[in-house]
């Protein structure tokens, strides 16, 4: 980060009142006054430094100091009548006696170039002179005496000479830009480290760019400072993307847009990007961040892949099936026709209640088929119904919620050979079967897309699935319950999409900002699978999986019953896997150290009741695969 001129301007009005000072100073010692004139002079400037907000003292040509105002008192702890009189002014800064920079300027002598001889020998590459005041020179350096945790200060001293040109002391003036000294420290240190590309542009043109950015998209520094901005986004995006990010800097727009960008090798990668206006050295610039979200958008065309797929199934399905959310129909077969004579694009968009009898029918049926269908995860029973030609008709409704879709399965009651309904309802349920295949296939493209980036945990999930299903069986939970602890442990790490991959592979212990970001998967998972309506609650079992018994575990410090059955059982299931396996940073430690730390720790990390259970597990020969 670099100096605004803000900062440039109150520096340059510090000098001036340092010059102005000086001058006042030497008037004050070079003129031959009254005394009670002199005095009076000596008053007013008196007043003057002490009122003044910028720390100073003043030391007289045997380096004994002379003045030291109220700003130095509070920055370095030491009151005025404690130091005047002495030359220990250097207490403030050193443990040990030194010159400081006004000694130096007192006893020094200028060279050919205008340059103190003895400043280079304490303040190498840190001083420079000023450009504007004469014999004036400028540091900036850190003292760890002062305060709790030491401060950076810039500081400016000039000689101060008599009518004669001879000097008899020197003033010093501090400015105290630690907050400002830190807060560069803390940019560079979360920008270096972000997982997100961050850069800024002027006049279309990279300035700056953060390792981010360079690993994106394969460039080095030197490639990226001074290209314009638009090289870097596929030509087919580049008058989209410009739309866009005008659109954002003038605050039409607040949602991130996507493009396609070509990395230096060629590659084509997807990039989701925001744009601020900033003010970057004194100019007008353009903030923006990139994430790469390639992985994102090959999972969703993927999931895509798999939904047309379930389309198709559902329309070779010779029974009407229809979605439904807030009983307005979204989606329907083609077999609706033959059921009730719509069209499916004629349903679409229409309440349901054009598939009943009356109003009086519609809404018994609502009030008595949801709050069932909320309580269970499917429901079955004979609905009266009516034809578009208006004949009525007894319809067989079954209805699970899968995803976002409210799937209504109706058949209609024919006179009929009863063997051609036995093999309609095992069509039915062979139909059911495939969509909940399905259902599971998508699950497991979830969770591979986790393990395709960190091969070192390979199966880890569903090794934790094994272990987890074993201890809810071994404690008596339902097939249900079990089902919902199955989904939640196959993709309970989907979160770790968003780490970068060598923090997952790195070959060591983290550093703590590096286990920080880490510590963010459980919060990405669960808003990610928050938006899918599963029949259990999933994205809360993945959320609280890393909480602990006694609320020492993040993200939320949940404890005890705050944290759901299925969450305690997949943190025991995920810490004994963990344990068990081989990591980047350190081989497998083994199953008996697994067992010792869920032991060491029941009822203090881990649920009593679920390392009971999974001790019992273990002792019946549960091995991993």
């Amino acid at each position: 980060m670099k100096k605004t001129k803000q900062d440039t301007r109150a520096k340059n009005q510090l000098l001036r009142e340092l010059e102005t000072l000086r001058v006042k100073i030497a008037e004050l010692e070079g003129e031959r006054v009254l005394p009670k004139q002199k005095r009076e002079e000596e008053q007013i400037l008196g007043a003057v430094l002490e009122s003044s907000p910028v720390a100073m003292f003043v030391i007289d040509k045997n380096h004994r100091v002379i003045y030291w105002n109220k700003a130095i008192e509070n920055l370095s702890g030491i009151k005025a009548r404690e130091i005047i009189g002495t030359d220990e002014h250097w207490r403030m800064f050193y443990e040990e006696k030194r010159p400081c920079m006004a000694d130096l300027i007192v006893d020094g002598t200028v060279d050919q170039i205008g340059r103190i001889n003895k400043l280079s020998n304490w303040y190498l590459g840190k001083y420079t002179k000023s450009g504007l005041i004469e014999e004036a020179y400028e540091a900036t350096d850190f003292f760890p005496r002062l305060g709790e945790n030491g401060r950076w200060l810039h500081f400016t001293s000039a000689a101060v000479r008599d009518r004669q040109g001879a000097i008899f002391g020197a003033i010093e003036t501090f400015e105290d830009i630690t907050d400002r000294i830190r807060a560069e420290e803390l940019y560079r240190t979360v920008t270096d480290h972000s997982p997100v590309g961050v850069y800024v542009s002027q006049n279309g043109k990279f300035v700056y760019v953060n390792e981010q950015i360079k690993k994106y998209m394969g460039y080095s520094q030197e490639d990226l400072i001074g290209m314009e901005t638009i090289r870097l986004v596929h030509p087919e995006d580049q008058k989209r993307v410009s739309e866009d990010a005008v659109k954002m800097l003038n605050m039409e727009r607040s949602s991130p847009y996507e493009f396609r960008a070509i990395t230096k090798d060629g590659r084509v990668k997807w990039i989701m990007e925001t744009v601020a206006s900033i003010n970057y050295q004194g100019r007008r610039a353009v903030l923006g961040n990139y994430m790469d979200i390639t992985e994102q958008k090959e999972a969703e065309a993927k999931i895509r892949s798999l939904r047309a797929v379930e389309i198709s199934i559902l329309d070779a399905i010779p029974i009407a099936v229809m979605g439904m959310t807030n009983r307005v129909i979204n989606f329907a077969n083609n077999a609706v026709e033959n059921v009730f004579g719509w069209k499916p694009e004629e349903v679409v968009g229409r309440n349901s209640r054009i598939l009943y009898r009356s109003d009086e029918e519609y809404e018994e049926i609502g009030q008595h088929f949801y709050p069932v269908l909320q309580r269970e995860k499917t429901f079955i029973e004979e609905f009266p119904c009516r034809h578009r030609d208006g004949r009525d008709l007894i319809c067989m409704v079954s209805a699970s919620r899968i995803g976002d879709y409210l799937v209504d399965r109706s058949i209609v009651a024919t006179y009929e050979d009863i063997t051609e309904r036995k093999r309609a309802e095992i069509d039915l349920k062979r139909s059911f079967e495939r969509l909940q295949r399905s259902m599971e296939d998508t699950i497991q493209t979830i969770a591979m897309i986790v393990e395709t980036r960190d091969p070192y945990t390979a199966g880890h999930q569903r090794q934790v699935d094994r272990l987890a299903c074993a201890i809810a069986e071994e404690m008596g939970l339902s097939k249900d319950r079990i089902d919902g602890i199955h989904t939640a442990a196959v993709i309970h790490d989907i979160g770790k999409i968003y780490i970068p991959a060598e923090m997952l592979s790195k070959p060591g212990h983290l550093t703590e900002i590096e286990y920080d970001i880490m510590k963010t998967h459980p919060q990405v998972s669960y808003d990610i699978l928050k938006r899918i309506d599963f029949p259990w609650p999933v994205a809360n079992i993945v959320y609280q999986h890393h909480e602990r018994f006694d609320g020492s575990g993040y993200p939320r410090g949940l404890k005890g019953d705050q944290i759901l059955l299925e969450a305690r059982i997949l943190a025991v299931a995920d810490v004994v896997e963990s344990m068990a396996s081989h990591r980047p940073y350190r081989p497998t430690v083994g199953i008996d150290k697994a067992v010792e730390e869920i032991t060491k720790n029941k009822g203090i990390l881990y649920d009593p009741d679920v390392v009971n259970a999974c001790l019992k597990v273990l002792s019946k020969g549960f091995k991993f695969e």
